[in-house]
């Protein structure tokens, strides 16, 4: 019988946290689902501990493979899931009991292809350390069935929606079918590359005003690390966003927001970079990154930008290594 929800849980290495996240799935209390584990060659005993909670629940998957990074991970997951809707969970986060009942009786209520919920955040030993505010406070349940250009700025404007985490989709609108390998071991931006496919492809997008997904802060995660490739995976990701916004041919708006989010990330990147390379590696890595650069017209981004983004950007993309490097220490150091 096929299952309600799938539920896709990438891992590698979080031995730590993985049974907590596990037996928050397993305590929902809406109970018509399938768990989908994705090792990713962990080399810790994240296997065993799937393998034990697979023995004694019949609805979990377990699935293997080599180590090829989280985005690969998440997509060989979602080859196998069985569910009409699927939701994703990170293996060193967990998530509400409630979370399948409500986004069960939100599905039934309005016909969702696409639900969009918030978050608390949670400590490394499990405590909550901030309940996170509604993206539109005060509605419980809105829908942008009539509107998704105005959910898609909203995204544009605001971080917390970009996660994968916090999205609920109807399988028949997953790009399920694609090849993501060419993104290779994607370590910015793979949640928001995969929601663009989500984003273009939902006829009906509605936003649930409640926190039902517990995201631990941790310190060492990737997110907190920068790389020098992770500018040409900001560079990739955001031209597919880019291609999602021409063919929905959306306004002039909602380009000019595209716009800002785009620079302001881009020269904070490269502010960055600027710390961890010399002046020739520096000019390497900008000269390669301006083949895959989207153009943007400083003067186009009067009304939508800050003067500080536009001139950060302005800076970061001029040859202006000591420059940049100077600001760079003074601002992050």
């Amino acid at each position: 019988m096929q299952p309600f929800f799938s539920i896709v849980v990438p891992i590698y290495n979080v031995e730590r946290f993985l049974p907590t996240c596990i037996e928050s799935i397993l305590a929902q209390t809406l109970d018509d689902f399938e768990l989908i584990l994705v090792n990713d060659g962990s080399t810790d005993s994240c296997s065993q501990i799937c393998r034990s909670f697979q023995k004694a629940d019949s609805r979990i998957v377990y699935l293997s493979q080599e180590n090829k990074g989280l985005l690969l991970a998440r997509r060989y997951g979602l080859k196998h899931v069985c569910g009409k809707y699927v939701v994703h969970i990170d293996s060193d986060d967990a998530c509400k009991p409630e979370l399948l009942e409500e986004l069960y009786k939100a599905i039934q209520e309005t016909d969702a292809d696409l639900l969009v919920y918030s978050y608390d955040l949670i400590d490394l030993y499990g405590k909550v350390i901030k309940i996170n505010t509604p993206v539109f406070p005060g509605e419980e349940i809105i829908d942008f069935k009539n509107n998704k250009e105005l959910f898609i700025k909203e995204t544009l404007k605001n971080h917390a929606l970009n996660s994968i985490w916090i999205k609920c989709a109807k399988r028949e609108i997953i790009d399920i079918d694609v090849d993501y390998s060419s993104y290779g071991r994607l370590m910015m931006g793979e949640d928001i590359l995969q929601s663009a496919a989500l984003y273009e492809n939902a006829s009906k997008i509605v936003y649930i005003g409640k926190d039902l997904y517990l995201y631990r802060v941790n310190p060492n995660g990737m997110s907190r690390t920068i790389k020098k490739e992770y500018l040409f995976h900001y560079l990739a990701v955001r031209s597919r966003l880019y291609e999602m916004i021409e063919r929905l041919s959306l306004g002039d708006e909602t380009r000019q927001l595209f716009y800002r989010y785009y620079v302001h990330y881009f020269a904070n990147y490269v502010f960055k970079l600027s710390l961890l390379c010399n002046k020739d590696e520096y000019y390497s890595l900008m000269k390669k990154s301006k083949e895959k650069f989207i153009p943007v017209r400083l003067e186009t981004l009067k009304e939508s930008a800050s003067i500080i983004d536009r001139l950060a950007f302005s800076v970061s993309i001029g040859k202006n290594y000591w420059l940049v490097k100077m600001i760079a220490r003074l601002y992050f150091h």
